[in-house]
Formats: C-alpha cells, structure tokens, sequence
C-alpha cells in the first residue's frame, strides 16, 4: 500500500503598482510499506553437532562420522518474510516578491525569494532478527535434566534465550520469535523486528534575479537576465542502537551527517540579428553561462549558445550547443551507508569464498559530472493546417566523469588486475590462521564515461468541435510524442573495461512513444 497527501497554500497581496509580496506554504506526506522475501540462507550456518533439534538418525551419522559441525542452508520461513516500511513528510515555505522599475530608458522586472524546506523521513526494515540472538537461538542443546535450551543459558541463565529450530516449518513458538526480533530495551527507536533509521532534510535557497531589454539591434530589443542565488543543504540523522552496530539481518541504516553551500551567478541574453529579411523572417541569438562555487567542490562554469531560425511563420530551425553538470548530491557525498555481510571471491587467496563486512558510503571528494550537449531540431506550423504542429529535435549527449560505484567482487578483481585506486577500500586480517578480507568499502567515483544520441518527435493537432459540427461543443487535442535511442552506451573508464551497450534490450528499447487524446468542454 502507498498513501500520498498534499497541501499547497498561496497569498499575494499588491503593495504598489510595481510591488508584489507574496507567502507560499506546501506541506506533503507519503506512506510506502512493501513485502519482500523470506530471509535465507544459503548453506552458510554451521550447527555444532550437539544441536538439540537434530533428528536421532541424523545425530547418530554425525558421531559415526566424527563431525565438529554441520553446514545447513534455509528459507527461515518461521521467520516470516520482511518488508520495509518509509514514510517521508516535506514542508515548503516561500516568501518573494516581484516588481518593476525604468532605468536606461526601458523597463525592468525584478524578482527576489527565499525558501526554506525541511524534509522529515524515516525508514523501517519488518520481521528482520537480530544476528546475535539468532546465533544464540539455533545453537540450542539438552540441558542436564534433558530440556532443550539455548547453550548460553547454562552459562547465563538470565540470557532470556528461547531455542530456535532451523529444522523444520512451523515448528517454532512466538516466544522465540519474539527473542529472535527483539529490541534494545531502553531506546524509543527500537521495535521489534526493526532496523529503523530517521532523517532530516534541509533546503534554505535566497535567489534575486533581473530581467530587461537595455538596447536594440537593428532586428529589435536585445533581452537580457541576470540573477545570484545561495543555496544551503544539509542532512543529519539518528538510527536505532542494533543498526549502528551491525546487528541486524537486513538493514543496519547508519544515519547521514553532512551539508554543503552553492553559490551561483547567471547571465542570459536573446539576440535579434534579423527581422522580415528575405532569407529570414527572424533569426536570433541566444547565450548564456552559470558560474558556480560549490563549498565541496570547487568552482565550475556552465555555459549554452544556442539559434533559432524563423525561415517562413511555418518553419523554424532551431540549435543549441552547451557544457552542464550534475552536481553530486547528498546521499552522493555523505552517505553512512548500510552495514552488510556477504562473501567474494579471493583472488590473492586462489579464489577462497570469504565471508567480509561491507558498507557502502559517500565520498566527499566528488566532481560534478560534466556533459557536452548539441541538440539540432526544427519545428513546423503549417498556416495551411490551422492547430497542427510537428516537431523533430535530434541530440548528442557525451558525459565524462559520471558517478557510479563498483560491487565489493569488482573491486577485489580490479585491484587484483592491477587498479590501485581500489586496493585501499579492502582491509585484510588473520582468520583462522589466514590472511584473508574481513571488509570491503564502496563508494562512488567519477569513473563512467557515458555517451547517448538519439532524436525526439512531437506532434499535435487541436481544433474545435464545432468546426466539424457545429451542434458539437468543446476542443479535441490529439498528442504523439516519441524518441529513438541511436547509441546509449556507458563505459566504467577503467582500462580494458568494454562499453555498456544499452539499447535494444527491455529495459531500454530503441524506441519509446506515448499518444494521447484529450476532449475539454
């Protein structure tokens, strides 16, 4: 089930003729609860061969065969299957206010806001067991009088321990599930069956922009907008005290701790160059460029220049060529990560399956990823067809440095392979006597190199009823949009890694097109 409520509130009040002030307030909820699966495990538990819940004939092959343990796997289905549960609730104030002035003999718009946005949101794992309790659950063995019990209640018989057997469905007690799943006493964010995480978002935005037309071209007036805007966002969190020490199942959210700033300052401007000339009835240029200090990154320039060719009022060209990026984000820079056991496969060590920790976190160091675009389109109006237009827009996309992350096995095989920049994220200790990987830490880096060209078709036709009956009443729209992917390929910019060919499969087909009709009376 997903519930979804929202509230939006709007007051503008005309100070002046050339003064607005204006207050916007938005608050909006959303609920997500989902099943998953059932916890297994696949032959990775080894009971010791006392085990309480061991069947006679199979106890007996175990002393026969002189076994100090058994290798087991299961679907836990006495556990029943685990869900998650995330709700998320994002407040929104605004506060601005627009206006007008002459200066240079031509008149300007101003506008000004701030905005603060805080977003609460807290995440839940259900019916996960806790890793300690469990173990001690299953390791279950008969007590002098012949009752079985957990073996560290003969130790410590105030543990609480309710035996747990693997062997078998429905053939548990809620007592011991209630043991296997049970909370940290003491702590409000401790449920059973829960790994819980909860999380606060914050957005403060000041932004003050002007918009002209100072002077004319001998095509007409030269418009020009220009703007600064300071944005801070930060995040910080609590999780619950079984979470932080890596003790549950599935789970284990660690809270993010981390804010950053952005400064910013834009210039715009549309050029007339030509109007009603015999080889153009308008033609304009159009430019613009973002300078942008980020406090973790540094500084970055973003830029576009761009045309439009009106040949006839039913054919414009249009062209844009520009440098953008994507700014890595919070959960990109910041993120604790969530604690996990797995296993990989040793490369140093021939190939030994080794169980490690790992934890996939932010990293502070990100670049913004850089992207160079050309887009190359024309659009048509036939006056001859009043209400239809089409449109045709062909893209090249090449981004450099795109963040992604690499599993904790490619990260043992790069570093293997001789990529150094991964060896540092594998700890090693003694196990057993072995030198073998106890953690393995992922993060993301600017590695991919990605590249898409393709090219995007609209078309629409609107007219009204009554031209075709004139009894009939309302508008009839008629919408077809469509894209083809040429090339959608990716490549990690590893040496000797092969590009990502991503078109033509069912995830992402060469073609994708929606159409609609819509009637409005």
């Amino acid at each position: 089930p997903t519930t979804r409520q929202s509230m939006f509130t709007r007051a503008a009040f005309d100070i002046t003729d050339n003064i607005n002030v204006y207050l916007q307030y938005s608050w909006n909820y959303a609920s997500v609860y989902s099943v998953d699966n059932y916890t297994y495990n696949i032959a990775n538990i080894s009971l010791k061969p006392d085990n309480a819940f061991f069947p006679a004939s199979v106890a007996a092959q175990i002393a026969a065969n002189k076994l100090t343990s058994i290798l087991i796997g299961t679907m836990n289905q006495d556990l029943g299957v685990f869900g998650t549960l995330n709700n998320r609730t994002t407040r929104r104030f605004v506060a601005g206010a627009d206006g007008k002035f002459d200066a240079l003999d031509t008149a300007w718009n101003w506008s000004f806001y701030f905005q603060k946005g805080v977003t609460h949101s807290s995440e839940h794992t259900t019916g996960v067991a806790q890793r300690d309790k469990y173990s001690n659950a299953i390791d279950s063995v008969r007590n002098a009088q012949g009752l079985i019990v957990c073996r560290v209640t003969l130790t410590n018989p105030n543990s609480g321990c309710v035996p747990w057997n693997l062997l078998g469905i429905g053939v548990n007690s809620a007592a011991g599930l209630n043991y296997i799943q049970g909370g940290t006493s003491g702590n409000s964010m401790s449920k059973p069956g829960q790994a819980s995480r909860v999380q606060h978002f914050e957005e403060d935005v000041y932004a003050v922009s002007i918009t002209g037309e100072p002077f004319s071209t001998w095509a007409g007036p030269v418009s020009i907008a220009t703007g600064v805007e300071s944005r801070l966002e930060k995040v910080f969190g609590v999780s619950d005290p079984d979470s932080l020490r890596n003790n549950w199942q599935f789970g284990n959210f660690l809270p993010n701790f981390g804010r950053y700033t952005v400064t910013e300052g834009f210039v715009e401007a549309v050029i007339p160059l030509a109007k009603d000339a015999v080889w153009a009835r308008a033609f304009d240029l159009n430019a613009a460029m973002r300078a942008t200090s980020y406090s973790t990154s540094g500084y970055v320039t973003t830029w576009k220049v761009g045309a439009t060719w009106t040949l006839i009022d039913d054919i414009r060209f249009r062209g844009t060529r520009s440098r953008d990026i994507r700014a890595p984000n919070l959960a990109d820079l910041f993120a604790a990560g969530t604690a996990n056991t797995n296993t990989v496969f040793d490369r140093f060590n021939n190939n030994l399956n080794t169980q490690y920790q790992g934890a996939a976190v932010g990293n502070p160091a990100l670049k913004p990823e850089v992207a160079d675009t050309t887009g190359l389109g024309f659009v048509v109006a036939p006056q001859f067809f009043p209400g239809f237009n089409v449109s045709f827009d062909y893209y090249n996309i090449d981004i450099s440095g795109a963040i992604s992350s690499v599993s904790a096995q490619q990260t043992v095989d790069l570093c293997y392979q001789g990529n150094s920049i991964f060896c540092p994220l594998i700890t090693r200790g003694v196990v057993n006597g072995t030198n073998q990987i106890i953690r393995i830490t992922t993060y993301p880096l600017n590695f991919v190199v990605e590249s898409a060209r393709g090219y995007d078709i609209e078309s629409s036709y609107t007219t009204p009823l009554d031209a075709i009956n004139s009894n009939w009443g309302g508008n009839l729209t008629l919408r077809f949009l469509a894209t083809h992917f040429i090339k959608d390929t990716s490549a990690s910019g590893i040496p000797g890694s092969i590009p990502n060919v991503q078109v033509g499969t069912v995830d992402n087909p060469a073609w994708r097109w929606v159409g609609s009709v819509n009637y409005s009376l």
